[in-house]
């Protein structure tokens, strides 16, 4: 910068040139400091907003995936904490299942799976319904026998117990809840008889009613798919991770627990770059201004220096160069000015003067 003010100094370029390079170099400078500021203060401030809503994105989604469990669960509760389920265990009929464990009971409620244990685990009765066949289908994972009765659906050592969550199946990801089976107003010394279970496949079903909600567009993959990254599968459970895809897309990534509490599924939201672009759209129409408005800036400021300096300077070195060829021209008109250049041309003036006597 020194070197530059010294060489413009040094230069014969006339005042008016040097000036105008000045301000230009001036408003260059200003530009350039304006756009550092804004890329590295301003977009950035514009990046944080646009990862905050990828991670309101993924965690809506998380979220309604939770709401669609607990509405399972107030389901199965229902069921479960009523006098004829708790009948029923102690001693099954076909008037029970008939009534309510048709076919019916599984497509009006949209459910894929009930199932009824005894205390011991024993199964007393259990389906899996497969609602795009409208049939029962064999489920291997709830075998005819039972379960023991410390399998981790089956452990309700209250009546205040309950467990739901996400339970990873031959059939896929299922919502499962599990409640202990209680009469409707149960006394604290009433006996647990057993255990209801329900399940819903987690498919197309569930999945359009989440986006209708959340209106994010998103994927769910079990979280040992090869298209989750290493670093989101070491993630704990509902802790968002952001991953810039490209220029036009960013991904945000969220595990969910099954009913043990480990990370078992992956939720993908999928968020277009629209803040970022807006951010950039705005820096280069305010760049834009500044430049604009600094280039009207310096073209005035030129034009105003070059009445107020430049042509009053350039005609004292006209009449200053007539004098060295042994002229004497007129006085210079700017004696009424009160700044150094007005001073200049009087003393120049007065210089004549005693040049003509």
């Amino acid at each position: 910068m020194i070197t530059c003010l010294k060489y413009l100094l040094e230069s014969e370029m006339t005042v008016h040139k040097k000036i105008l390079l000045l301000l230009l170099i001036s408003v260059s400078i200003y530009t350039v400091l304006g756009i550092a500021f804004q890329q590295f203060l301003i977009l950035p401030s514009f990046q944080a907003l646009e990862q905050e809503e990828a991670r309101k994105d993924v965690q809506r989604c998380v979220e309604a995936l939770h709401r669609e469990v607990h509405h399972l669960d107030l389901f199965c509760f229902d069921w479960a904490a009523w006098d004829d389920t708790y009948r029923y265990i102690a001693d099954p009929t076909e008037a029970y299942e008939s009534s309510n464990l048709s076919a019916a009971s599984f497509i009006d409620n949209d459910i894929n799976l009930i199932y009824l244990f005894d205390r011991s685990g024993a199964l007393v009765w259990g389906q899996y319904y497969d609602l795009d066949l409208e049939e029962p289908v064999p489920f291997p994972d709830f075998p005819a026998e039972g379960l023991a009765a410390t399998h981790q659906i089956l452990n309700h050592k209250t009546r205040d117990n309950y467990i739901h969550g996400i339970y990873r199946s031959s059939k896929g990801a299922l919502l499962l809840a599990s409640r202990p089976i209680l009469p409707s107003e149960a006394e604290d010394n009433e006996v647990i008889r057993g255990t209801f279970v329900m399940g819903r496949l987690l498919g197309p079903t569930i999945l359009e009613e989440i986006q209708q909600q959340t209106q994010v567009n998103f994927d769910v993959y079990p979280i040992e798919d090869d298209r989750i990254p290493e670093s989101v599968r070491l993630l704990p459970v509902e802790t968002e991770e952001i991953h810039y895809t490209s220029a036009e897309l960013l991904q945000a990534y969220a595990n969910v627990p099954d009913i043990t509490g480990k990370p078992t599924l992956t939720f993908v939201t999928y968020l277009p770059r629209s803040i970022m672009a807006r951010g950039h759209e705005a820096i280069r129409l305010q760049t834009m201004a500044a430049g604009a408005a600094g280039l009207a800036f310096v073209l005035l400021l030129a034009f105003f220096m070059r009445g107020l300096v430049s042509h009053p300077l350039h005609v004292l070195s006209e009449q200053a160069k007539r004098v060295r060829l042994g002229n004497t021209p007129e006085p210079v008109a700017a004696l009424r000015r009160n700044d150094e250049i007005g001073r200049l041309a009087r003393d120049f003036h007065s210089m004549l003067r005693r040049l003509r006597r």
